[in-house]
């Protein structure tokens, strides 16, 4: 059989040559002195607790049943 050939594949080759250039940013700071009064009020309460209980009954008892607790 004859020989079969492929595309060409083509590659591109990046080369990268850093160049350094100095640069100068000059800052001149000023420092400013600040009094600040944190004034902290509080406010004093006392705490009470109260624990409730409740119950409820309920009858399952025969409609034709005479002898009902009374709170059936």
């Amino acid at each position: 059989m004859p020989a079969q050939q492929s595309p060409i594949n083509q590659i591109t080759e990046h080369v990268i040559q850093d160049v350094h250039v100095p640069m100068i940013h000059p800052t001149q700071t000023t420092q400013v002195n600040h009094t600040n009064y944190k004034y902290f009020h509080s406010y004093p309460n006392t705490v009470s607790v109260v624990n409730s209980v409740s119950e409820e009954h309920y009858c399952v008892c025969p409609p034709k049943n005479h002898c009902k607790p009374k709170w059936c």
